[in-house]
């Protein structure tokens, strides 16, 4: 029997949900358990991508793992890791969302008449640029 793709796209009901973020209160690990990516509540908030952060916390966790096992440091050292490397660029996608998303006009025009926000922004989605390298440059210059 042959499917028909795009009549059963057609019985599919969009699902939303929401995506999770980290707080102040986030607890990131506890005892010898890491919490990496989405269970850590490590989506970027100004764009919803958490797979780079996924693999970058998967790879801090690994390291962490792998130092206290062989050198005997203590696993808490991934906490420190996480809010040294990943949560100051998780801090600045807040701020961006907090003068964005409610003035997503602004957004719209700022993106439209301003390529270079536009790549920059972007290139934060391939894990090529960083907030804070584009955030006073940019932001600082439309606002």
């Amino acid at each position: 029997m042959q499917h028909n793709l795009w009549t059963e796209a057609d019985n599919v009901k969009p699902r939303g949900y929401i995506i999770p973020l980290c707080t102040k209160k986030t607890i990131f690990q506890r005892d010898k358990l890491l919490l990496v990516g989405d269970a850590a509540g490590l989506a970027d908030p100004f764009s919803g991508e958490g797979i780079y952060n996924a693999i970058r916390s998967g790879h801090i966790a690994a390291e962490v793992i792998a130092n206290s096992e062989r050198k005997g440091l203590p696993v808490e050292k991934y906490t420190h890791m996480l809010r040294s490397e990943i949560l100051p660029e998780l801090k600045r996608a807040k701020i961006l969302n907090s003068l964005f998303y409610p003035r997503s006009a602004i957004l719209h025009r700022v993106l439209h008449c301003r390529q270079k926000v536009a790549l920059d922004l972007l290139g934060t989605l391939f894990g090529d640029r960083s907030y804070k390298g584009i955030f006073w440059r940019n932001v600082r210059n439309v606002l």
